[in-house]
This record gives C-alpha cells, structure tokens and sequence, in this order.
C-alpha cells in the first residue's frame, strides 16, 4: 500500500496527539523523496504471505519506542555520538560525520 511521506506525518502526529501545525515545511530538494511503497505481492504469492500487523499499529510501536528510549535518540541528538563515530569512521578518507539538527 502507498503512503505519502506528509500522511505518515500527520499519522505520526495524530498519535502523540499533536495536529499539522506541527509541520515544518520546507524546500523540497533534487531527489527528495515524495512518497515509499513497498510491494509484497511477489512474496504474498509464492509463499502465502501476508502481514500480521497493519502498517498503522507498527507504526505506534515505533512511536512508543521512542517515546520508552528518549535516553537513546536524545544522545543523538545532542551530538555526543559524534566521538563515537569519529573515533570508528575518522580516519577513513572522504567521510565526515554527520552534524546533530
């Protein structure tokens, strides 16, 4: 199933109670991506498969996640990872560790 990137936005939104005032928009950019689609019917086919979970309801786990682990992604954020990840990937050429938003 399809699902716009500003659809699973609003879903996101919408489940820590928040509205679209929340969006910020911003400029789109070369190869920004719109939209991801996955296709099962390959697998749905050959093996009888089909999902045990809607795309809603794992989408509220991952929202929970993250609201259970905000230790984890505020240490992201905060940009304390950035030794880490200089100490494993510094030294190789052409790579720059990414900057916290």
């Amino acid at each position: 199933e399809r699902r716009k990137n500003i659809d699973v936005t609003k879903m996101i939104l919408a489940s820590l109670g928040r509205d679209a005032s929340f969006i910020e928009y911003v400029e789109d950019r070369p190869g920004h991506d719109v939209r991801y689609a996955v296709n099962s019917d390959k697998i749905r086919k050959i093996h009888n498969w089909k999902p045990e979970h809607t795309f809603e309801e794992r989408l509220l786990d991952v929202v929970r996640w993250y609201q259970d682990n905000e230790k984890w992604w505020q240490e992201i954020k905060s940009g304390e990872f950035l030794k880490y990840y200089e100490t494993q990937y510094g030294q190789r050429q052409n790579i720059q560790a990414p900057q916290p938003a």
